[in-house]
C-alpha cells in the first residue's frame, strides 16, 4: 500500500477478486496521507504477542489501525479476522508453492518460493518436446496458460489443451482458475507420483 500513498486520491487497489476483477477502495487525499503516516510509523513488524509459528495456525487478529481494518471490512475487502495467513498457507499448499513467513532486520515478510521442476524418471520418456518446453516456461514464469503454450510451441488451441491436460494428469502441473482465467502452475515434488 505504500506505493499508493503518494497519489492524490482515487482508488487504492487491494488485489484481484474471485472473478479476476481489480478490487479497491475509493479514497481521498486525507485518507492517503493518513495511510502514508501509518506506514511510516509501522515498518511491518509482528506484534510482540504474535510469533512466526503462530501464523501457521489459528490466531487472534491484531490490526495496527482498527479504523482502517474496519473500513476494509465494511468494503468487503477483508472477509475474516485472523485467517489471512492460514488461507494463504492452504492455497499455496494446494498450488504446490512453498510459503515462508520471515522476520528479518525488524521487518515481517511473506516469501513465495516456486517449486523446482523435477520430472520423475518414469514420466520423462512419456513427455514430448513441446511438453518439456512448456514445463520450462511454467517453471521460469510460475505458470503457463493455453495461449502461452500455443505461442511457445506454434500449435493449435486444441493440441495445447491436450498437452496441458496430460501434464496435469501425470501430476506435473495443477490447473488453477476457471474459464478464460485458467492457468497451469507447477506441482510440488511431493505431489508427483513415480
Amino acid at each position: 500500500m505504500a506505493a499508493f500513498a503518494t497519489t492524490k486520491g482515487g482508488i487504492v487497489r487491494i488485489g484481484i477478486g474471485p472473478k479476476g476483477e481489480i478490487v479497491g477502495v475509493q479514497v481521498g487525499k486525507g485518507t492517503l496521507e493518513d495511510l502514508s503516516n501509518k506506514i511510516k510509523q509501522n515498518p511491518g513488524i509482528l506484534p510482540p504477542s504474535l510469533t512466526i509459528e503462530r501464523l501457521y495456525r489459528e490466531h487472534p487478529s491484531l490490526p495496527r489501525n482498527p479504523k482502517i481494518a474496519l473500513a476494509f471490512y465494511r468494503a468487503r475487502l477483508v472477509e475474516h479476522w485472523g485467517t489471512g495467513t492460514l488461507r494463504m498457507a492452504d492455497e499455496c499448499e494446494r498450488l504446490g508453492i512453498k510459503l515462508e513467513f520471515l522476520s528479518e532486520s525488524g521487518f515481517f515478510m511473506a516469501r513465495f518460493v516456486k517449486p523446482q521442476i523435477a520430472i520423475p524418471p518414469s514420466i520423462k520418456p512419456k513427455l514430448n518436446e513441446r511438453q518439456r518446453k512448456g514445463l520450462d516456461y511454467a517453471s521460469k514464469h510460475g505458470q503457463i496458460t493455453n495461449r502461452d503454450y500455443q505461442k511457445l510451441c506454434d500449435i493449435s488451441r486444441r493440441q495445447a489443451l491436450k498437452d496441458l491436460i496430460e501434464l496435469v494428469e501425470v501430476g506435473l502441473l495443477i490447473k488453477a482458475g476457471e474459464g478464460r482465467a485458467v492457468r497451469y502452475v507447477m506441482s510440488s515434488k511431493d505431489r508427483m507420483r513415480d
